[in-house]
């Protein structure tokens, strides 16, 4: 006889039913938590997608300003007196909306300081 084997009464070797159905139930839950640990490990690397694409645009809208804006010269004609933020409009990339708004604020030593924020929605 081998080990792991019975003997069933007509003497023939093999597993019982019972211990099919025990290796199966124990195959059946380590692949679940395979499957559950690639579907966890993937969540952040799309989370951090998104948050590369949301840091390269505010880079892009801060370099518009930067090239293009003289910080002496400039007066915003969108400027708010509630303080709120302006928005540029929404750009959808790989199929995610991203909003981009900007605030400035006047430095005591008369330079202007720009705050961009991008906020996205799946």
């Amino acid at each position: 006889m081998y080990p792991g084997t019975t003997t069933n009464r007509r003497g023939r070797q093999g597993f019982t039913m019972v211990e099919v159905v025990v290796a199966a139930v124990i195959f059946a839950l380590a692949a679940a938590g395979i499957f559950a640990t690639i579907s966890a490990m993937q969540q952040p690397a799309v989370e951090s997608e998104e948050e590369i694409k949301a840091a390269f645009m505010a880079k892009r809208v801060l370099d518009e300003f930067r090239n293009n804006v003289d910080a002496s010269l400039w007066s915003d004609p969108m400027w708010d007196p509630a303080g709120n933020p302006h928005t540029l409009g929404d750009v959808i990339i790989d199929g995610i909306t991203y909003t981009p708004t900007y605030d400035v604020t006047d430095m005591p030593d008369g330079s202007k300081k720009v705050d961009v924020t991008i906020s996205w929605t799946k």
